[in-house]
């Protein structure tokens, strides 16, 4: 690998704001995130290392109302010992169907 530093690129996105008292609870109980930016940063290193992908919450993204859902989801769940998984059930029975029709 080359030794000189690697370059910055700074990327920009945002989060809705209901999100904010369950990041903040997230990182203090992990213990180990000073800032979200080092959340952030870290979880796309590990996902980029291993190359794993995430066939629930990436395609989640690709428009607002399955974004919002998402979001939604996480909201009501964070915290329960048994998450309601409606809309993460939802979508892992999609993906089986785009799988099967692949």
């Amino acid at each position: 690998m080359n030794k000189s530093p690697l370059k910055k690129l700074p990327i920009r996105f945002s989060i809705p704001g209901e999100v904010e008292p369950i990041l903040r609870d997230f990182m203090k109980r992990a213990g180990f995130y000073a800032t979200p930016g080092e959340l952030a940063e870290s979880t796309l290193a590990y996902a980029l290392w291993c190359e794993q992908m995430h066939h629930l919450t990436g395609p989640s993204f690709r428009n607002r109302e399955t974004r919002r859902k998402m979001w939604a989801e996480i909201v009501a769940d964070y915290g329960k010992p048994k998450k309601a998984g409606s809309y993460f059930v939802h979508r892992m029975e999609e993906f089986i169907k785009e799988q099967a029709q692949a």
